[in-house]
C-alpha cells in the first residue's frame, strides 16, 4: 500500500493545478461580486460614521450658536438696566426726595424718561419695561411705564426679592406658554433694585425688563437640526423657560442632564440619547440639546443613498458583463490562434490561420501572419527550384523569426492581459506583433532601410518589455542621414534578442540598457549594438568570431544561429569584407559591430 501511495505521489508531485480560462472568468466574476459586497459594506459604514459625526457636529454648533445669541441678549438687557440707573431723569424721578409741590415741574422730566426707556425697548428681544414705585411716588403711575409696588409686593417673586439684599435677579414665571412656543414660561424678566440716595437699604423702586419668550422660542427653533432633536432652556432650579422640538425626557431626567455635565448619554423614552449642555453666563440658565442615538442609525440615513447604491451596483454589473463578454471573445480568438500555431509546431508545416468575422487587432495579426506564411511558402518553392545559397540563407532567417515559439509566447502574454481585463495592454501587444511581422515581409525584397529595421526592433522590444515589466531600455542614436542605408531584414533583431536573453536577463538585477548607434567612415557605415549584460569569456568570443569569418552552413551552431546567419547574409549580399564582429568582456557587457557599404 505504501509503495502505491509513493508511486501516486511521484506521478503527481510538482504538477501545477490547471485552471481553464472559463474557470478563471467565473473566479474573476466571483471576486468582483465579493468586491462589490465589500464596497457596499464599507460605503454603508462610512456613511453611518460620517452621518453621526456630521449630525453631532451640527448639533453642537447649533447649540453654541443659540447659547451665544442668548448670552448676547441677556447681557444687553443687563446693560439696559445699568443705563437706566445712570439716567439723570430716572434718578430724579426714582431716587430723589419729592413733594407734591415738585409734581408740576416733573412732567417734562417724566416724559423724557419715558422716551428714553422706549428707545431701549426697541430691541426685538425686549417685550417691555416696567418700573414699580413706592406709594410716596404713586403720582407718577400711569400704567404705561410706572406702576405701584403694592400691585406686586405680595407676589412670591417680588416679596422674596424685597425682603432680600440682592441688587438684581432673573425671574421666570411658569405659565401655559407664549404664542407659538409650546411648554414655555409665561414671562421671563430681569429685575433690578433702585435704592434711595440717602438710605441705601431703602428700596425706592424696582425696574423690570421683560425678555420676550416668543423670541427665545425662535432662537431654539433655529437651533434644531432635525425633527428627532429636542432643545430646551431651563432655569437653575430646573424649571422650564422655553423649548422646541420633541421633549422626549421627563422632568427628573431633565434636571439630571441640565446639571454640571457638558455632554453625555442618558436613557429616555426613545432609548439611549446623546445630549449637550451649555450654561448662559450671569443667569444660571442651562441650554440642553438632546437627540436619540437611533436617529443616526445607518438604515435611517441610508435611504437617500439607496438610489446611488442601486445605480452603482447596476453599472458595475453591466460593466462586468461587458468586460466578461469582451474578455471571452478575445480568449476564444487567442485559443484558436494558439491551437493552430500548436498544430503547425507539432506537424512542422506552414498553414494559414482561419480569419475571424470581426475586424480588429487580432484579425490584423492573423492577416500579417498569413501574408508572411504565403510569402514563406512561395520563397521555399522558389529556393527549391533555384537552389541559390543567398536565398537559402534569407529563408533560414525568416524561418528563425516565424518560429512558433516567439509567437506562442506572445499569445500567452496576450492571454494573460486579456484575463486581467487590460484591453489597452492587449491592444499594444497585438499592434506591436502585427507591425513586427508586417515589417519582416518587406514585400519580398532583399534589402530595406535601416529606419524600418529600427521600427522592427522597437516593436520587438515593446513586446519584450511588457513581458519583462519594462526592465530593459532600448536607446537608438542614429543620424537622420544614415536612416536610409540599406540593410537585410532581421540583421539587428537577433543581436537584440541575444542581448535580452543571454546578456541582460543573465545578470542578478535582470535590468539593463541596449544601445544601437551608427556612424559613417569613408565608404562604409558601422552599426554597433551594445549591452551592459553579463558579457562572454574571451575564448567564446574568439570562437564566435572565427566561425563568422567563414561562409559555410556547416559552421553554424545552434547557440548562435541567429547572429551567424545574419553575418552570412551580409557577406553573401555585400561581399566578404563586410559582416559582423563581436567584442565582449565578462561582467562588462557585449558589443557587436556591423559593417555595411555606405551606398
Amino acid at each position: 500500500m505504501k509503495e502505491k501511495l509513493k508511486e501516486l505521489y511521484n506521478r503527481t508531485a510538482g504538477k501545477a493545478v490547471y485552471l481553464g480560462l472559463r474557470s478563471k472568468q467565473l473566479l474573476f466574476t466571483l471576486l468582483c461580486f465579493l468586491a462589490l459586497v465589500f464596497f457596499a459594506f464599507i460605503l454603508l459604514r462610512t456613511i453611518y460614521n460620517s452621518s453621526m459625526k456630521s449630525g453631532l457636529q451640527n448639533l453642537e454648533s447649533s447649540l453654541n450658536s443659540a447659547c451665544s445669541s442668548l448670552e448676547t441678549e441677556t447681557d444687553q438687557i443687563y446693560r439696559n438696566s445699568i443705563v437706566m440707573l445712570r439716567n439723570a431723569d430716572l434718578k430724579t424721578l426714582l431716587q430723589d426726595r419729592l413733594s407734591e409741590e415738585d409734581i408740576p415741574g416733573l412732567i417734562s422730566t417724566k416724559n423724557q424718561a419715558v422716551s428714553f426707556v422706549r428707545v431701549l425697548d426697541e430691541n426685538t428681544f425686549i417685550s417691555g419695561t416696567r418700573i414699580y414705585l413706592r406709594d410716596n411716588r404713586t403720582f407718577l403711575s400711569d400704567e404705561d411705564l410706572f406702576y405701584s409696588i403694592s400691585e406686586i409686593e405680595y407676589e412670591d417673586w417680588a416679596s422674596d426679592f424685597l425682603k432680600g439684599s440682592r441688587k438684581s435677579l432673573w425671574v421666570v414665571l411658569p405659565g401655559n406658554g407664549a404664542k407659538d412656543v409650546p411648554d414655555s414660561a409665561d414671562s421671563v424678566f430681569y429685575l433690578t433694585r433702585v435704592v434711595s440716595t440717602e438710605e441705601y437699604d431703602q428700596t425706592e423702586a424696582l425696574i423690570r425688563i421683560d425678555y420676550s419668550t416668543e423670541h427665545v422660542g425662535q432662537i431654539l427653533n433655529y437651533a434644531l437640526i432635525s425633527k428627532e432633536c429636542g432643545i430646551a432652556l431651563y432655569e437653575p432650579e430646573g424649571g422650564l423657560i422655553a423649548s422646541s422640538g420633541d421633549l422626549f425626557w421627563d422632568e427628573e431626567t431633565a434636571r439630571g442632564i441640565s446639571g454640571d455635565a457638558v455632554s453625555g448619554k442618558v436613557m429616555t423614552e426613545n432609548g439611549q440619547s446623546l445630549y449637550y449642555v451649555r450654561t448662559i453666563p450671569d443667569t444660571g440658565w442651562k441650554l440642553v440639546a438632546c437627540v436619540p442615538e437611533s436617529s443616526f442609525k445607518a438604515l435611517n440615513k441610508i435611504r437617500i443613498f439607496l438610489p446611488v447604491l442601486l445605480v452603482v451596483a447596476v453599472s458595475w454589473a453591466g460593466l462586468l458583463l461587458i468586460s466578461a463578454s469582451y474578455s471571452a471573445n478575445i480568449v476564444r480568438k487567442i485559443r484558436k490562434i494558439s491551437d493552430h500555431v500548436g498544430a503547425i509546431q507539432s506537424e512542422n508545416d506552414v498553414r494559414l490561420l482561419p480569419p475571424f468575422k470581426s475586424k480588429d487587432e487580432l484579425q490584423a495579426l492573423v492577416d500579417s501572419y498569413n501574408q508572411m506564411a504565403v510569402s514563406l511558402k512561395e520563397n521555399l518553392e522558389r529556393e527549391y527550384l533555384l537552389g541559390m545559397s543567398k536565398r537559402s540563407s534569407d529563408l533560414k532567417a525568416l524561418q528563425a523569426q516565424i518560429n512558433p515559439h516567439f509567437l506562442y509566447n506572445t499569445l500567452e502574454l496576450i492571454d494573460y492581459y486579456a484575463y486581467e481585463n487590460d484591453p489597452e495592454t492587449v491592444e499594444k501587444i497585438v499592434k506591436s506583433l502585427a507591425s513586427f511581422y508586417k515589417l519582416s515581409l518587406n514585400n519580398g525584397n532583399d534589402l530595406y532601410s535601416l529606419w524600418k529595421e529600427i521600427q522592427l526592433i522597437t516593436s520587438y522590444m515593446m513586446i519584450q518589455n511588457i513581458r519583462w515589466e519594462s526592465s530593459i531600455e532600448l536607446v537608438t542614436e542614429i543620424p537622420d542621414e544614415l536612416m536610409q542605408c540599406q540593410i537585410p531584414p532581421f540583421t539587428l533583431q537577433p543581436l537584440i534578442e541575444n542581448s535580452v536573453l543571454h546578456g541582460i536577463r543573465g545578470n542578478e538585477k535582470h535590468r539593463g540598457t541596449i544601445i544601437v548607434r551608427a556612424r559613417k567612415e569613408e565608404d562604409t557605415v558601422i552599426i554597433t549594438v551594445s549591452d551592459d549584460g553579463i558579457g562572454m569569456e574571451p575564448e567564446l568570443v574568439d570562437e564566435l568570431n572565427r566561425e563568422m569569418d567563414m561562409i559555410s552552413e556547416d559552421t553554424i551552431s545552434g547557440d548562435h544561429y541567429g547572429i551567424q546567419n545574419s553575418n552570412q547574409r551580409l557577406k553573401i549580399i555585400f561581399g566578404p569584407r563586410y559582416g559582423m564582429r563581436v567584442f565582449s568582456r565578462p561582467n562588462e557587457g557585449t558589443l557587436v559591430e556591423i559593417v555595411i557599404p555606405a551606398s
